[in-house]
């Protein structure tokens, strides 16, 4: 006995009417479009919108001109989760929202409101001009937003535990000072859409005698240099770990929403030997 399961295909489609107040003196008409159901995007793929952009008299009109920019706004709070620009596709009237599955990341599954806008030259032709922002309407009551449910059926989560081993350390030498270790950025709560942002981690090493610091950056994307990250204050009431001689395992839990951490250790430069990190475990 054979199972057949039959997969369909099916387009996430808006249709917009571009009516431009300031230059075409067009009025929203009771020919809008009417769009009545939610789109729907996925956590965990990539997703596409499409959105065929008409004028008054329900025909495709170029939009070549414009700047399609696509904003998410969260439904509950009114906090702008997503920003991007669409793409123009070769077909008169025809744009491209892609989202891949990195960008939904740290948005939580929900439903969100979704205003498209057109942006272009208040003059035309002049570099550097001022600019304005014209909105497309989503249906017959001259509203311009769309509904957008984020769903996270196909999200693969939980994420691992990140683990920095011995030979994941790099070296910052400043004249002077002594030797710092740190390790390479690794994804915060915001990135990981951890949503209560508690992070646990656990330090094993043998016969240490140094400190250990977890430091963040709220910066978009982490910077090579350890000077443009903060200490992180955690569970023990401070923002550095202080080892001296000790061999085992030690854990410590923080709550915090930052983009970015890197853990930082300095071994005490006075010891022949102050001993090894052998293994840090976030999560």
């Amino acid at each position: 006995m054979s199972s057949i399961i039959k997969l369909l295909s099916m387009e996430n489609r808006l249709d917009l009417m571009y009516c431009d107040n300031i230059i075409r003196s067009c009025e929203v008409t009771s020919n809008s479009p009417l769009n009545l159901k939610t789109i729907k995007i996925h956590k965990g793929v990539d997703n596409s919108i499409r959105f065929r952009v008409l004028n008054p008299d329900r025909k495709l009109v170029s939009v070549d001109h414009l700047s399609i920019n696509c904003r998410f706004v969260n439904v509950e709070n009114g906090e702008r989760v997503l920003e991007k620009t669409a793409t123009l596709a070769s077909t008169k009237g025809d744009v491209r929202l892609n989202i891949s599955e990195g960008e939904l990341l740290p948005i939580a599954a929900g439903f969100y409101h979704l205003i498209v806008t057109g942006e272009e030259a208040l003059i035309p032709g002049v570099v550097g001009s001022e600019t304005f922002a014209t909105p497309f309407y989503t249906n017959q009551t001259g509203d311009i937003i769309a509904t957008v449910e984020i769903v996270a059926s196909a999200d693969p989560t939980p994420f691992a535990s990140v683990e920095v081993g011995p030979d994941n350390w790099r070296v910052a030498n400043e004249l002077g000072a002594p030797t710092v270790y740190y390790s390479s950025a690794i994804p915060g709560a915001r990135v990981r859409n951890h949503i209560n942002a508690v992070h646990s981690f656990s330090v094993a090493t043998t016969n240490f005698t140094g400190t250990l610091q977890l430091k963040a950056t709220l910066d978009q994307q982490p910077s090579p240099d350890i000077r443009n990250y903060f200490p992180i204050d955690i569970t023990s009431g401070t923002n550095i770990i202080t080892f001296s001689n000790y061999t085992g395992t030690t854990a410590h839990t923080f709550s915090a929403n930052f983009l970015w951490m890197i853990f930082v250790y300095t071994p005490n430069s006075s010891l022949d030997d102050p001993g090894t990190i052998d293994k840090v475990l976030l999560r």
